[in-house]
């Protein structure tokens, strides 16, 4: 029996190493950055993105502060009770080791263990899709713009047309088309018909430029 129950033993150890070879191949071969946290906010591990996303060198993140890195981590351990896990997701900033910062999606849960609470952790790299955002809701605003002005420019030829219209008919009055008023009132409306006939650059001609 002895011998019986150590050969069980030692295929459920082999098991049990071969699964946690494979899950730790998936965290190391994970494209998301995916971090684990002590009760004080310090990281216990770290895959190969995590140390790629806050521009660290390899191996350097085990033992280091997420304080550092990521603050609403620290803050999310600090509020969370010791009892039930807390799971949810934040959108919060981020800052690299170089002093970059950038926009993190962070989903995140809590679990208690014989050592306290720990966390684990997916982050993400989100600033390119809030520029995306942002550069659509440019364009979104410039494409509602350009119908308001022009919708503006048309309403204002419809009134120079009719100003045109009673300009011709009071110069068909004999003297007032020799009168210095009569030839400003031409000019004035002449002037704003072509004001409000300036075509606008169409949308497609316009480049986004990037800045800092």
């Amino acid at each position: 029996r002895s011998v019986q129950y150590l050969r069980e033993l030692r295929e459920h150890i082999d098991r049990r190493k071969e699964v946690e070879g494979q899950l730790q191949t998936l965290i190391e071969s994970s494209p998301a950055a995916i971090i684990t946290l002590d009760s004080n906010g310090r990281v216990e591990m770290a895959n190969n993105a995590a140390h790629e996303l806050l521009a660290v060198p390899q191996g350097s993140l085990p033992g280091a502060s997420i304080a550092e890195y990521l603050p609403v981590m620290v803050d999310v351990l600090q509020s969370a009770g010791n009892d039930a896990p807390y799971r949810t997701a934040t959108n919060c900033r981020g800052r690299r080791a170089n002093g970059e910062s950038f926009l993190a999606c962070v989903w995140f849960a809590t679990y208690p263990t014989r050592s306290g609470q720990r966390l684990a952790a997916i982050l993400a790299d989100a600033s390119e899709d809030l520029r995306d955002w942002q550069e659509t809701s440019l364009q979104s605003l410039l494409r509602s713009t350009r119908v308001l002005v022009g919708s503006v420019s048309h309403e204002i030829r419809n009134v120079c047309a009719a100003i045109s219209v009673v300009h011709a008919n009071l110069g068909r009055i004999e003297g007032v088309a020799q009168t210095e008023d009569y030839a400003a009132l031409g000019t004035l409306a002449q002037g704003l018909s072509r004001l409000a006939t300036v075509e606008l650059q169409a949308p497609g001609e316009q480049e986004i430029g990037r800045v800092n």
